[in-house]
């Protein structure tokens, strides 16, 4: 009679707070990011996404809420099996298989799931875990010079790359590819740090924080701004 028992506990949940019901929100993302993009472009038309260390097609994903909403994007994520279901599960999107980086050429990727990521100096995962291997590693201007379809605006860019961050932002031109709204994966827990002085010096100002992503509004748009700011 278990069964019974489940339902009894679902019609008492539903009697005592199924006023709430409506409004339970729930999040794809590792911190709650897309919170913020769901908030951000409430009453707009699906837009278009740019996902750098896109990793998996929901789990973890700053993009598969806006995804299931009729989004589009480009998934860009260096480890082949990841690339593989992003391919099978985002079959609208456009799906590159590469890492990116400031510069171009081979460079040694890490196996570790949620954690893979370019092995140098800056990378946050764990060095012991996980096989390595060579990889193509792209600059972000050249893959959008690639493969952003013509004519189209960026309105998210997502960048999580274990550390190696900041050279994804070099790597951009940012007056030719200059998105609404990027999140930042930023290991620094504080505020003043070079990834926000980076996006400072590029006329972005940070809106919102998620623990390890930091979230950027383009001063230059007409985009509507949360009421509080960081100084």
């Amino acid at each position: 009679m278990k069964i019974m028992g489940y339902i009894r506990k679902l019609l008492k949940f539903k009697n005592f707070g199924g006023a709430s019901l409506p409004h339970i929100q729930g999040s794809f993302s590792q911190f709650g990011e897309d919170l913020f993009l769901r908030w951000h472009f409430a009453d707009r038309e699906p837009g278009f996404y740019v996902d750098v260390g896109a990793f998996h097609p929901h789990y973890f994903s700053n993009t598969h809420y806006l995804s299931s909403f009729g989004w589009k994007g480009i998934n860009i994520e260096a480890n082949p099996l990841f690339s593989h279901r992003l391919a099978k599960h985002r079959p609208r999107d456009i799906n590159v298989n590469c890492a990116v980086s400031d510069t171009e050429g081979e460079v040694t990727f890490r196996n570790d799931a949620m954690c893979s990521g370019i092995v140098d100096d800056a990378y946050t995962g764990d060095n012991e875990v996980g096989e390595t291997f060579s990889v193509s590693c792209r600059t972000l201007a050249n893959i959008l010079d690639e493969h952003l379809p013509q004519g189209q605006n960026i309105d998210v860019l997502s960048i999580d790359c274990e550390g190696h961050d900041l050279r994804v932002v070099a790597g951009n031109r940012w007056e030719k590819y200059r998105p609404e709204v990027v999140l930042i994966e930023d290991h620094d827990t504080t505020i003043q740090s070079p990834t926000l002085e980076a996006m400072e010096a590029l006329d972005y100002s940070m809106v919102s924080w998620y623990y390890l992503t930091k979230v950027f509004l383009d001063n230059r748009s007409n985009a509507p701004r949360p009421c509080i700011q960081a100084d």
